[in-house]
Parts: C-alpha cells; structure tokens; sequence
C-alpha cells in the first residue's frame, strides 16, 4: 500500500513555513506588548504611591518634628542628668569609646570581652 492508496487521508509533504513563522511572530509580539504594558502600569503605581507618601509626609509636619528630635538625640551631646552622670553622645562616638575600651583590655577573643 502507497499514499495513494489513502487518497485524502494523507497530508502533503510541503509544510506551510511562512504561515508557522508568521504565527510564532505574531504570538511573539503580542507576549512582548502585554509585557511591556503590565510593566507601565506597575511601574506608574510605584511612582504613584511614592508622589502619595511624600505628600503625605507634607501633610504632617509632626512626622518632621519627630525625625528631627531623634536625628537631634543621636547625633549632639546632651547631659539627661548630671547628678547620676547620665550624658547623651551621638552613636558613632558612643561606639567608639566601646571600641576603645575593649581595645584597651586586650581580650584576645570576643567572648572574653566583659558585656
């Protein structure tokens, strides 16, 4: 038995490639602009909720007078009470000192550091 024994029953050789090329573009293209089009629509979200909270942040100047107080309590000295020797030094000195003082005991390991 040969094809033509099929009649109709058998598919041609000859393989449409224009037409599978076409479609794999087509898909292709159409993959790409939803991409693209998701990506603008999140991305005009974040920029969105960015615009909202610096308004936001306007809106209440208390925000800004908090932010400032504590920049102010890490970053200046200040005696909280002189009687109990209680002082106030910005963080990056406090952490000096610390450094210092270890140092100076000459602990060889950090466990043997006193805390």
């Amino acid at each position: 038995m040969d094809a033509q024994d099929y009649g109709m029953a058998v598919e041609p050789e000859g393989v449409p490639v224009q037409q599978i090329f076409t479609a794999g573009f087509v898909i292709f293209g159409t993959i790409a602009v939803v991409v693209v089009a998701l990506f603008q629509i999140y991305n005009r979200g974040v920029q969105t909720t960015s615009f909202d909270v610096a308004v936001d942040y306007v809106a209440y100047p208390e925000i800004e007078d908090a932010n400032t107080a504590g920049m102010r309590k890490i970053t200046q000295f200040e005696v909280v009470d002189d009687a109990a020797g209680v002082y106030r030094l910005p963080v990056d000195r406090a952490m000096q000192i610390v450094v210092d003082q270890r140092r100076e005991l000459g602990a060889a390991t950090t466990s043997e550091m006193p805390r």
